[in-house]
């Protein structure tokens, strides 16, 4: 199988808070269990993708049970994942209302890690480079 037949089960949802403050920087990532096993699924395929492979993935609301509630916060509703021949890159950022996330085999490698951790159970990190591309798992 190739990144281009693997099918999302699940849900899997990335938001932003707004206004951007220092506090919440980022974005922020939740998912069912269901959704995290296909996400490290997705993440395994592009592992042994070229240089070069992309893909676009719907993604779902936040569940208001892993999101601040009392916080605006602007749902994604796609985002594109690509892969870096640069082995350390990692660029994530919103451009013209789709999020963009360009990453390296070292960096692709760290983001499973950080979803496989995710699944586990644990909350409340974040994977990724700093200055506000950071995304954070609850």
């Amino acid at each position: 199988m190739n990144i281009n037949q693997w099918k999302k089960k699940g849900n899997i949802a990335i938001w932003r808070y707004a206004p951007l403050r220092k506090n919440f920087p980022g974005w922020h990532i939740t998912c069912d269990k269901l959704g995290y096993v296909s996400l490290i699924g997705f993440l395994e395929l592009l592992r042994s993708s070229p240089v070069g492979a992309k893909r676009t993935i719907s993604l779902d609301e936040p569940n208001i049970n892993s999101s601040s509630t009392s916080l605006k916060k602007t749902a994604e509703s796609k985002v594109v994942i690509s892969l870096s021949s640069e082995p350390d890159f990692w660029n994530l950022k919103n451009e013209d209302g789709k999020l963009y996330l360009s990453l390296g085999m070292n960096s692709l490698k760290g983001l499973i890690d950080a979803v496989s951790e995710a699944e586990a159970g644990s909350y409340d990190f974040s994977f990724g480079s700093l200055k506000g591309q950071n995304l954070w798992f609850w």
